[in-house]
């Protein structure tokens, strides 16, 4: 009997791609979540096909596919209608059989899901013109950022107060602030409201649980 796993913040979204798979699927049997934490909750390797959301209620799903990658190599869809590069181009990254845009229909969708269960990879056609867009881009923050530069982007972006963000990272309160300058200084920025603004854009921050640097002791000189 087929056991799919479906994660998809949009209760109503959720509901119609069960109900229709069901139909089409002799004895399919869905399990729904809606945030990470139930994600990391239902375990790895016990489903047949996973279809899961790049950004769900509480958190985006970027760690748990990267996960995935390691064996037992499971059959996975990225069903996303994200829109943030950063989030697209880790997605991207993981190196997992299936990103599909929910822009480009239910047909295609139906078509990934059947190449992917036959053991093949699929990329929808919106992701690939979102790829092949990041990837000419010569300002691409992968290009100008390392990974380590790129986790202090999110870290300086979140609110939290510097020596926090030191503490959480294993370094000193002045490194955090160099690093800081540093990549305004890449990304050609010039204040940290105009770095909050790009890692928001992006997608190194999510803007709905994002608090202002201004808090005590947040603010970045």
């Amino acid at each position: 009997m087929p056991n799919w796993l479906l994660a998809e913040p949009d209760t109503v979204l959720a509901d119609l791609l069960s109900e229709h798979f069901r139909r089409a699927t002799d004895g399919l049997q869905i399990t729904i979540v809606r945030t990470c934490e139930e994600l990391a909750s239902v375990g790895a390797g016990t489903f047949d096909l996973t279809l899961v959301e790049l950004v769900l209620e509480d958190a985006d799903t970027v760690p748990w596919l990267r996960s995935r990658v390691a064996p037992p190599f499971q059959r996975i869809i990225v069903l996303t209608a994200c829109e943030k590069d950063a989030l697209i181009h880790a997605a991207l990254q993981t190196g997992l059989p299936g990103i599909v845009h929910k822009a480009d229909g239910l047909s295609f969708l139906q078509m990934a899901v059947q190449s992917v269960l036959a053991g093949g990879a699929v990329m929808s056609p919106r992701i690939h013109k979102t790829r092949a867009r990041l990837f000419s881009d010569p300002h691409l923050f992968v290009k100008l950022l390392s990974e380590h530069e790129q986790r202090i982007l999110s870290e300086v972006c979140s609110g939290r107060a510097v020596p926090e963000i030191a503490r959480s990272l294993g370094i000193k309160a002045s490194t955090v602030v160099d690093h800081r300058k540093n990549i305004l200084r890449k990304l050609g920025l010039h204040s940290q409201a105009a770095l909050v603004a790009y890692a928001i854009d992006k997608g190194f921050v999510r803007a709905d649980v994002w608090t202002r640097a201004a808090l005590p002791g947040a603010h970045l000189a």
